[in-house]
């Protein structure tokens, strides 16, 4: 019996004293039963280590594949559905407050007047309610028309078509243990800007679209948006 860790515990699992005593609890009871473990990083891993006390031997890496199934949807078709001109910034994945999308919107919020107008972002993905912030700095941006929001769960047929209208996937996380969004990004060979976590810096390892920024730090990030701006403008 093998069992795949997609993550440690569920962030909003710790934020809830009763359920957090139970996830750990539940969690040594579920593992002890299993002979092998995979997780997606080797960060991961030894946080999977540390927490649950497991023998190193038993726990091992396996990323993520390429996801290169969402590939091949027309370009110019992507744009023209989704309403899109000018340079276009993709958040994919889950909406959760340690995935950083608030920040995302801040940086944007923060690039010169004459980018946002040229610039779409693209915010695609099922919203669990945890970022209080997140309707804030939406509503009172003032690039607000220029802010594609789809806070919904998007059907694979319908995933490439994001990735195809975009010139840039940003990936603001706070933490992780992995993501299937940045292989995505990356079988699609769509430049990436992501935190500079110790899992995204080992899953864009070799990957010459790839730039970091110190997690958590909004002018970095606009920084780094206005970068990629000026690449695809040049």
């Amino acid at each position: 019996l093998i069992l795949e860790m997609h993550e440690v515990v569920d962030t909003l699992e710790e934020k809830i004293l009763p359920s957090r005593l139970y996830s750990r609890i539940a969690g040594k009871a579920l593992l002890s039963s299993c002979d092998a473990y995979t997780a997606h990083s080797e960060e991961a891993r030894q946080a999977v280590i540390n927490i649950y006390k497991l023998a190193g031997d038993k726990i091992h890496v396996v990323p993520h594949g390429p996801y290169s199934i969402y590939g091949g949807f027309d370009r110019h078709a992507a744009r023209k559905e989704l309403s899109l001109n000018g340079f276009a910034i993709l958040y994919f994945g889950m909406i959760r407050q340690y995935k950083g999308v608030s920040l995302l919107i801040r940086a944007f919020n923060d690039i010169p007047p004459e980018l946002a107008a040229n610039t779409h972002l693209i915010i695609a993905g099922e919203d669990w309610g945890d970022d209080q912030e997140l309707m804030q700095v939406l509503e009172s941006s003032p690039y607000r028309q220029r802010i594609l929001f789809r806070p919904e769960f998007i059907p694979d047929e319908d995933v490439a078509k994001f990735f195809a209208a975009s010139d840039v996937v940003v990936l603001p996380y706070l933490r992780t243990c992995g993501s299937g969004v940045v292989n995505i990004a990356v079988a699609q060979g769509k430049p990436v800007i992501t935190a500079d976590l110790d899992t995204m810096k080992e899953c864009l390892d070799g990957y010459e679209g790839a730039s970091f920024f110190p997690a958590g730090k909004v002018e970095a990030l606009r920084d780094g948006i206005i970068r990629a701006y000026n690449n695809w403008a040049a």
